[in-house]
């Protein structure tokens, strides 16, 4: 006996026995969602890192070709904030809060077309930690996402939930106690089989132990028996001697 299931959706339950008929309904409604959150697309992270010698901090950008006319670093004596248009269309945006304090006057910037230099005075010859005050957490860089929105009239553009589909003929054929059995059953002989391996590792350890242990006995065993032979040939030694010497009259 054969048991059809049904694909339909919950909002016009239309049903159909083909899968590939369920997908050409119209659906009630259409719509259009972004798994993601929709970012700037102009707004990229950026590689920078920084050093520091006795005078100075200097912060190195790797934005490529930076255009210094669509381009602004400013700063205070604790922050600086850079706007960096670099390749045409890419935005490098990010404030850095200093882990020190920097005399604004005396610090400078530098546009080479494989970079972007910052060196900034330091207010006090003292080392820095760190470039930026670790109390204080950025918010976190954008992805440079090459990811392009769907429009509204695109063919074929489906709004499906999770719940509004009923699970396939495959889907609902593996999905039986006996699979769930097995699926248990290997669980459990990988349990067992982690098991076995801790224990034969442990009984290895323990084995090492031992006959290292053994080794120490016996090179001390045998440490003793060399004392205890040469303190026998020194009595001899010493007994031999007084045999020498003449007896007093």
């Amino acid at each position: 006996m054969l048991f059809f299931r049904y694909k339909y959706w919950n909002c016009c339950c239309i049903r159909t026995i083909d899968f590939n008929a369920f997908l050409d309904q119209k659906g009630c409604s259409t719509g259009v969602h972004r798994w993601v959150p929709k970012q700037d697309k102009k707004k990229v992270a950026c590689r920078y890192d920084w050093h520091q010698t006795g005078d100075n901090v200097i912060v190195t950008i790797y934005a490529k070709n930076a255009n210094p006319n669509f381009s602004s670093i400013e700063a205070n004596r604790t922050v600086l904030s850079c706007q960096i248009q670099f390749e045409n269309n890419k935005i490098f945006k990010r404030d850095f809060r200093f882990w020190g304090v920097v005399n604004v006057k005396k610090s400078s910037v530098n546009m080479v077309p494989s970079k972007v230099e910052v060196t900034l005075r330091k207010a006090d010859k003292v080392t820095w930690g760190k470039l930026e005050d670790p109390n204080y957490k950025p918010e976190p860089e954008p992805i440079d996402d090459s990811f392009t929105e769907t429009t509204e009239n695109q063919e074929n553009n489906y709004d499906i939930e999770d719940d509004d589909i009923s699970d396939s003929d495959e889907e609902w054929a593996y999905d039986t106690k006996q699979n769930q059995k097995q699926e248990d059953k290997e669980e459990k002989d990988k349990v067992e089989m982690k098991k076995n391996e801790d224990e034969e590792i442990q009984n290895l350890k323990r084995k090492e132990v031992e006959e290292e242990m053994k080794k120490v006995s016996e090179e001390r065993k045998r440490a003793e028996e060399e004392k205890k032979k040469l303190e026998e040939q020194r009595r001899q030694e010493e007994g031999e001697g007084y045999e020498d010497m003449p007896e007093l009259e």
